[in-house]
């Protein structure tokens, strides 16, 4: 299968995570053009996402796969544009490829872009955002503040309760 490789100068290898520049180093120009997989670029994300806990792994592994099923879409759609001229070629030599043509077909079937993008790209958001991994979500999040059990909020709550008062 066709695989994305990262841009020239792009540090990163096959199985290695690559950390995202500093917001600050991050431009339209570079998300645009930006040839890593979905998966890796996923991967990198959730590097970033230090309020992240081990009880967020489920969620964090089936964003993962979202990713892998769109990335894997894309693959096979690429692989399926670069042998259409050698079908054709097949073809016009007088070969019989109704066989193959079917099989291909119904592997396109399953690799339909806009199709899988639009069914697994909604849920894929929507578990990103349960992460706190979209922008509207992360205003939200204080990275930096100390988890707190729920007894510890509640105590606290009670401290700043004024005693009701009697007539």
């Amino acid at each position: 299968m066709a695989t994305r490789k990262p841009p020239a100068g792009d540090a990163a290898t096959p199985g290695t995570l690559t950390a995202l520049p500093p917001a600050a180093e991050v431009t339209l120009e570079r998300i645009l053009t930006d040839n890593r997989s979905l998966l890796d670029v996923l991967n990198a994300a959730v590097e970033q996402m230090t309020w992240l806990r081990s009880t967020d792994a489920a969620m964090v592994k089936l964003c993962q796969q979202y990713a892998q099923s769109i990335d894997d879409a894309v693959s096979i759609a690429d692989e399926l544009e670069e042998i259409t001229p050698h079908l054709q070629a097949l073809e016009d030599e007088g070969v019989d490829i109704t066989a193959l043509v079917k099989r291909i077909r119904a592997i396109a079937a399953t690799a339909d872009v806009i199709k899988v993008i639009g069914w697994i790209g909604p849920h894929a958001a929507n578990t990103l955002r349960d992460l706190g991994g979209t922008p509207a979500e992360r205003k939200g999040l204080e990275a930096d503040a100390p988890v707190k059990s729920r007894l510890q909020a509640i105590r606290e709550g009670s401290k700043d309760r004024r005693p009701a008062s009697s007539p």
